[in-house]
């Protein structure tokens, strides 16, 4: 999981934004991880959630997962960005 949020953190900076911008946290599931991120999300002091997708090279649309989704519905105080 440590060498994904890396990646994503890599990704994100060479694509312009400040290192100092880029959270990454971890921790242990509470209630669950869709529920999880959104309480964090409302709670801390986060202004962007970026949720990406396994890559398949095949695929040409944008599916979201069931978690990614609830996110996307549930999501209220901040901005969230879907990267291909």
């Amino acid at each position: 999981m440590v060498d994904i949020a890396d990646d994503a953190k890599r990704r994100l900076v060479g694509a312009g934004i400040p290192e100092r911008n880029v959270i990454l946290k971890l921790q242990p599931q509470k209630i669950g991880i869709s529920r999880d991120i959104l309480l964090e999300m409302e709670q801390g002091d986060h202004g962007i959630l970026v949720i990406g997708r396994k890559g398949y090279k095949a695929i040409t649309e944008f599916p979201l997962g069931s978690k990614a989704n609830k996110l996307l519905v549930s999501g209220r105080a901040f901005l969230i960005c879907l990267v291909n």
